[in-house]
């Protein structure tokens, strides 16, 4: 058992972005960015984490992100590692492919140190405004008549 001290805190927000069904091509890292008002801001930087936030000039709005790795690596054996859960406002299992931008969302992260400092992993994601993406069929989105 480790003796690392951790934290969690909860950061709620308007989702931009979601990657939370399968880790990124391009990093290995399920993730998401939303953006937060002042108060969720207060906590995330009192949460002394690495990740810096981002002001997005074009949306007038602060962004911040969080991730979890896709796989671990214990000694030379590498093993995938499990999304973080995503929920719905009663906490039962929500498919994250239907979240689409703009829905209301609570992060739970952890924070731990490390050597370079602060570090953290999205243990999971509440839904608690859902917007859903539209259907696709055949390459053309339908959004209900």
């Amino acid at each position: 058992m480790s003796d690392q001290q951790m934290d969690i805190y909860y950061i709620e927000g308007t989702l931009v972005f979601q990657n939370l069904a399968k880790p990124s091509d391009k990093y290995g890292r399920y993730d998401i960015t939303i953006a937060v008002d002042d108060a969720n801001l207060d906590v995330y930087n009192q949460s002394g984490m690495q990740g810096k936030p981002k002001y997005d000039d074009k949306y007038k709005q602060t962004t911040v992100a969080f991730g979890k790795p896709g796989e671990k690596k214990v000694g030379n054996i590498i093993t995938p590692t499990e999304p973080p859960a995503c929920l719905d406002a009663k906490q039962d299992n929500l498919d994250p492919i239907v979240v689409d931008r703009g829905s209301k969302v609570v992060c739970k992260v952890i924070v731990y140190d490390t050597p370079k400092g602060k570090g953290h992993r999205l243990s999971s994601v509440m839904v608690t405004d859902l917007v859903k993406k539209p259907e696709v069929h055949n390459g053309t989105k339908f959004a209900p008549f």
